[in-house]
C-alpha cells in the first residue's frame, strides 16, 4: 500500500502510517463508509435531476409548452405581459363598439312619437306635430312568445276494393319522416348537442319546457343518428376539399372512445375545416386522412407530420416560441438561450405584422427577415452546446426543422402558426371535457360531422341550424343535400 491516501469526508486524509496501523476490521469498515459516501453522491445528484425535472414539469402550462389553454388550473398561468399603469378596461377616447341601427325593411313594427310641449316657452303643440325632419331614430330588440312545436298527423285511411274485396291501406310519402321528428326538430337537437355542447339531458329539458317537446333521452340519440347521416355526404366533401388544398393547417388532440384513448384530428383552410377521430395517432393515420395532399402544411413539428416534406412545411412558431419560454425558465445558461430565441422570433412577427397590414412587399419582408433567420441558426448551434440537457437536445431538434420556419415568408397564404388549427380544435376540446367522449362509432362519427358542420359554417358565414335543417329534408327525400365544399365529392 505504499503511497495510499485515503480521503475522507470534507477533504480530511489518512496518512500512510496511520492506514498501515489501522486494524484490518477498522479498514474494511472505513472503505465499505467511503464506497457508501459515493453511492450516496451519486443517488443525490440523481435526486436533484428527478427534482429538478419534476419541479420544470409543475411549472410547464399552455405558455411554455404544447399543452392546451385548458389544461391549464384555475388561476395558474403567470401574467408575462408588462405592465402599462393603465386602469383596466376600455381607454379614455377609444372608438369603442356600438350595434348598428338595422335598415327599416327588418324593422317588424314602428312607433312614431311627437313633441307635446315646446322645450322654448313650454305651450302645447298640435297633436302629430313635425318639421319634416328625419327623426330620431331608436331600436328596441325582444324576443316574441316562444313557439311551442307544431304537431303534424299523418292518417293513412283504408279503403275497401270493390273488385277483388281487398283491403288497401295509404302509405305515406316519401317526404315524411318514418320516425316523430321532423327536419327541425333534428336540426335543433343536433344544433343543442353539437352546436353549444349540451348534455342530452340539458337538451330534453329545453326542448320540453321552451318548445313544449316531450321526447326521451333514446329519442335523442335517434335524432343524432338522422342528422349524422344527412351530413356524412357534405362533411366528407370538406375532407376532400381539404384534401386538394394548396396550403391548410393541422393538429390534434386525446378523444376517448368507450373508455379508450383515441385521436381528434383537425385539418383546416380559411374557409374549411374537418374532423376526424381514429383509435391511433401516427403518421399512418395522418397520411390516411390527407390522401395524396400535396400543399403545403403547417403543424407543430410532432413526428405524426413528419412524412410531410421539408420544403413543404411550415413549423409553428408559437410553438417554437412556447420551447424557447421553457428554455428562459430554467434560467443559467438555457435562460439565455430562451431570452435571445424569443427576442429573435418578437423581430419576426413585427416584420411580419407590417407586411400582413400592407406596409410591406413579400420582397421587403424577405429582406428585413433575413438578419433573423442568420441569428436564429447561429443561436440554435449555441443552443447544442448549452450544458442543460433539455435545452442541448431541443435545440438540435429545432436546428434540423429551421428550413420550415420561414416557408411562409417565401409562399403566399401559408401563415407562421398553427394557431388557427388550435382554434377549431378547442370546441373539441371543450365538447370532451364536459362529455368524457363517445361510447360508440355511431357516436363519433356524428361529433366529428358536427365538429366539421359548426366550424365550417361559422368559417363561410352560414346558418348552421339552416344548414342541418336543409340537410335533414334532402335526406329524408332522398335527393342530395346541401354541401360545404361546393364542387367537392366525398
Amino acid at each position: 500500500m505504499e503511497g495510499l491516501s485515503i480521503v475522507g469526508v470534507g477533504g480530511l486524509e489518512v496518512s500512510e502510517d496511520d492506514w498501515m496501523a489501522t486494524p484490518s476490521s477498522i479498514k474494511a469498515v472505513v472503505l465499505a463508509l467511503i464506497q457508501q459516501i459515493k453511492e450516496l453522491k451519486a443517488d443525490n445528484q440523481e435526486l436533484k435531476k428527478r427534482l429538478a425535472d419534476l419541479d420544470e414539469k409543475l411549472k410547464t402550462d399552455s405558455s411554455n409548452s404544447s399543452k392546451p389553454p385548458s389544461s391549464d388550473p384555475p388561476g395558474s398561468l403567470p401574467n408575462r405581459r408588462q405592465p402599462t399603469g393603465k386602469p383596466k378596461g376600455g381607454q379614455k377616447g377609444h372608438p369603442g363598439n356600438h350595434r348598428s341601427l338595422v335598415p327599416p325593411e327588418k324593422v317588424k313594427t314602428f312607433k312614431d312619437h311627437y313633441p307635446a310641449k315646446c322645450s322654448g316657452c313650454g305651450c302645447d303643440l298640435p297633436e302629430g306635430a313635425s318639421d319634416g325632419s328625419e327623426p330620431a331614430r331608436h331600436q328596441v330588440w325582444d324576443l316574441p312568445p316562444i313557439v311551442q312545436a307544431e304537431v303534424t298527423e299523418h292518417r293513412c285511411h283504408r279503403a275497401l276494393c270493390a273488385n277483388c274485396g281487398v283491403t288497401s291501406r295509404a302509405i305515406l310519402p316519401h317526404d315524411v319522416p318514418s320516425g316523430m321528428f321532423g327536419p327541425g326538430l333534428a336540426a335543433m337537437v343536433a344544433w343543442l348537442l353539437g352546436g353549444y355542447r349540451l348534455s342530452r339531458r340539458q337538451c330534453q329539458s329545453i326542448l320540453e319546457t321552451g318548445f313544449g317537446v316531450e321526447i326521451s333521452l333514446g329519442g335523442l340519440k335517434n335524432a343524432e343518428v338522422l342528422v349524422s347521416e344527412s351530413i356524412e355526404q357534405a362533411t366528407e366533401g370538406v375532407g376532400s376539399a381539404v384534401q386538394q388544398a394548396d396550403v391548410a393547417n393541422g393538429d390534434d388532440t386525446g378523444w376517448n372512445e368507450d373508455n379508450s384513448s383515441a385521436v381528434l384530428w383537425n385539418f383546416n383552410t380559411p374557409n374549411l375545416a374537418y374532423f376526424k377521430i381514429t383509435p391511433f395517432k401516427d403518421q399512418e393515420t395522418a397520411k390516411e386522412i390527407l390522401g395524396d395532399f400535396q400543399g403545403f402544411l403547417g403543424s407543430d413539428r410532432a413526428k405524426t407530420y413528419g412524412f410531410v416534406p421539408m420544403e413543404k412545411s411550415q413549423s409553428c412558431l408559437g410553438h417554437i416560441d412556447r420551447h424557447f419560454q421553457r428554455m428562459e425558465d430554467r434560467g443559467g445558461e438555457s435562460g439565455i438561450v430562451g431570452q435571445w430565441g424569443k427576442a429573435e422570433l418578437d423581430k419576426f412577427f413585427h416584420h411580419w405584422h407590417e407586411f400582413k397590414r400592407g406596409e410591406t412587399t413579400r420582397d421587403q419582408l424577405k429582406a428585413s427577415t433575413e438578419p433573423v433567420r442568420r441569428s436564429m441558426e447561429w443561436l440554435l448551434d449555441c443552443g447544442i452546446e448549452c450544458s442543460h440537457s433539455k435545452t442541448a437536445n431541443t435545440c438540435a431538434n429545432l436546428s434540423k426543422a429551421l428550413p420550415s420556419f420561414w416557408t411562409c415568408v417565401e409562399h403566399p397564404g401559408i401563415e407562421p402558426t398553427n394557431n388557427s388549427s388550435e382554434r377549431e380544435l378547442r370546441h373539441g376540446v371543450q365538447w370532451r371535457r364536459t362529455s368524457f367522449g363517445t361510447k360508440s362509432d355511431s357516436g363519433s362519427r356524428f361529433v366529428e360531422r358536427m365538429l366539421t358542420s359548426v366550424a365550417t359554417c361559422r368559417l363561410q358565414g352560414r346558418n348552421l341550424y339552416d344548414f342541418l335543417k336543409e340537410s335533414v329534408e334532402a335526406f329524408i327525400k332522398g335527393v342530395p343535400g346541401p354541401l360545404l365544399a361546393p364542387g367537392s365529392s366525398p
